[in-house]
Order: structure tokens, then C-alpha cells, then sequence
């Protein structure tokens, strides 16, 4: 990220579409279209964008006053049913939803926290720091199920345990 945070956001979304294994254009270019009106009329100062994924990447801003927040932009309809969970949940179990604008596809939430990406830059290392003593829920037809983490279980050992209860893909 060297010139206008925006305008390397929108670069790094180019580059993304070039890579991906799915047709990703019309995100791309709803998201060169509305993402500097949204930072605009919402006040917002872009810090730069979020590494990892491979769709449009989010935008990390800070509000008026210095808030840190993250935006995401998606094709409207997109992130309809996660902002609906999200402002349910008013910041229990979720980041708290901080504006939505469901005809521009834009979503911002409260920053929670050092990037992931970061900490951990493989999947494989991300599952290490995510499932430690996380309780694995798979709903099947009879209910819902819990399986514990064990102190003496690997990560590993856990997951290779947890595909059983997964429905074969």
C-alpha cells in the first residue's frame, strides 16, 4: 500500500479477480463504484485493507473520533443475512454492526482485533488458534450436538475427529 488507500484497495481487488477460481468482475467493479461515496458520506478515514481471503478485501477505517472500524463492501443482497445475524446479536458473539447500507452492499463493524491473517498465515495454523477449547456444534437430524475439546487432544486429533460428524461433500 503505497499512494490512496482506496484506490490500493481497489488494486488489490483487481488483483484478487485475477487469481480467483470464480468470476468475481461485478463485485470488483461494484466495488470501485460506491466505495469512496460510502467512506464519504459516512465520514471515514481509510487506513488501508485487510490481507488474506480472496474476495474484496475489507477496509480497515477509523470513524469521526478515531474508532476503529472494518468495512466491507459486497454486491447488494450479499451481506443481507449477516447483517440481519449481526444487528440481532448488538455485539454479543459478533462485532457489533456500526452502519448498514443494504442498496450499497456496505457493512461496517466495530474492529475487534488484530488480523488473523497476521497471526496465523495458513488455514491449517488459523484452525490451531480458533478450535483450542472451542466446542464443536453439528446439527443433525435428531439435534444438536456437542463435542468438546479435551485437554489432551490435538488440534489435529480433534478435527480428524469432528469430519465424522460432517455430511460428505
Amino acid at each position: 500500500m503505497a499512494g490512496d488507500p482506496i484506490d490500493d484497495a481497489v488494486a488489490e481487488a483487481n488483483r484478487r479477480r485475477g487469481i480467483s477460481d470464480r468470476d468475481v468482475t461485478a463485485s470488483v467493479e461494484h466495488f470501485r463504484a460506491v466505495v469512496r461515496r460510502v467512506c464519504q458520506d459516512w465520514k471515514l478515514v481509510v487506513d488501508g485493507w485487510l490481507g488474506g481471503g480472496s474476495g474484496i478485501p475489507p477496509l480497515t477505517v477509523r470513524r469521526t473520533g478515531g474508532g476503529a472500524a472494518v468495512l466491507k463492501i459486497a454486491e447488494p443482497g450479499s451481506l443481507d443475512g449477516p447483517a440481519r445475524v449481526m444487528s440481532a446479536a448488538a455485539g454479543h458473539g459478533y462485532a457489533r454492526v456500526l452502519q448498514w447500507d443494504a442498496d450499497r452492499g456496505a457493512l461496517l463493524m466495530e474492529r475487534l482485533g488484530h488480523d488473523l491473517w497476521a497471526e496465523e498465515p495458513t488455514v491449517a495454523g488459523q484452525a490451531r488458534v480458533l478450535v483450542w477449547r472451542w466446542a464443536f456444534v453439528e446439527r443433525v437430524t435428531t439435534g444438536l450436538y456437542l463435542r468438546w475439546f479435551n485437554d489432551d487432544e490435538t488440534a489435529e486429533s480433534f478435527l480428524d475427529a469432528a469430519t465424522v460428524l460432517l455430511p460428505a461433500t
